[in-house]
C-alpha cells in the first residue's frame, strides 16, 4: 500500500530541485536580491505527485530533514541537479545527477524538468491566484497548491473531496495560522 504522504516508490523516478521564491528587490544585485527571496526544495514524480517546502539553505543540515519525511526509501531511481549535498543523502545506486550544459552536448537527458514545471506553475499562481505572499505564509500556500497539483487528475470530485474537508475539520482561527 502507497503512503500518501511520501513522494515515490519501487517503480517510479524521482526529481529533486530547489528554487527561490518571492523577493521583490529590483535594481540592488543578485546577491541582494536572492537573499530576500526564500528557497524551497521541490520533490516530484515523473507524472505523478509533488510537495514543496521552504528550507533555510541548500546543505545537508536544511535538506536532509525534508528527505527523511518525504522521500520514500523505495524509490527506483532520484534525479537531481549538479548540487553536490545529494550524494551524501541519497544512495549512489538510485542517484542521478544532471548537468544541463553536459545534458545537451551529450544527448544525455537526466533531468529534472517535471519538478522545474512545478516550481513554474506556482510562480504563475503567485501572480495570477495569489497575486503576493509573505516569506511566513510561504508554505501553506504551497501546500494548498501542492494539493490541487496531486489532485488535478480528479477534476469530477475535487468539489467534494474540497467540501468533505471542510465539513469534516476543525476550523483554523486566524491567531492560530500567525502564530508562530
Amino acid at each position: 500500500m502507497r503512503v500518501f504522504g511520501l513522494i515515490g516508490d519501487k517503480g517510479t523516478t524521482v526529481e529533486i530541485d530547489e528554487a527561490y521564491i518571492g523577493g521583490q528587490l529590483r535594481h540592488e544585485g543578485s546577491k541582494v536580491a536572492k537573499a530576500a527571496k526564500t528557497m524551497v526544495i521541490g520533490l516530484a514524480e515523473r507524472d505523478g505527485r509533488i510537495h514543496l517546502q521552504s528550507v533555510s539553505n541548500r546543505r545537508f543540515e536544511s535538506i536532509k530533514p525534508v528527505l527523511d519525511a518525504k522521500l520514500a526509501d523505495d524509490t527506483k531511481e532520484v534525479v537531481t541537479d549538479g548540487n553536490p549535498t545529494y550524494k551524501r543523502l541519497i544512495a549512489e545506486q538510485k542517484l542521478l545527477q544532471g548537468n544541463h550544459g553536459k545534458e545537451l552536448k551529450e544527448g544525455n537527458w537526466t533531468t529534472t524538468q517535471t519538478v522545474e514545471n512545478a516550481f513554474s506553475l506556482f510562480k504563475r499562481a503567485i501572480v495570477g491566484n495569489y497575486h503576493k505572499l509573505s516569506p511566513w505564509h510561504l508554505d501553506r500556500y504551497m501546500r494548498e497548491f501542492c494539493w490541487r497539483y496531486n489532485r488535478r487528475r480528479l477534476q469530477s470530485s475535487i468539489f467534494d473531496l474540497a467540501l468533505d474537508s471542510m465539513l469534516n475539520r476543525a476550523p483554523l482561527p486566524y491567531k492560530t495560522l500567525v502564530a508562530f
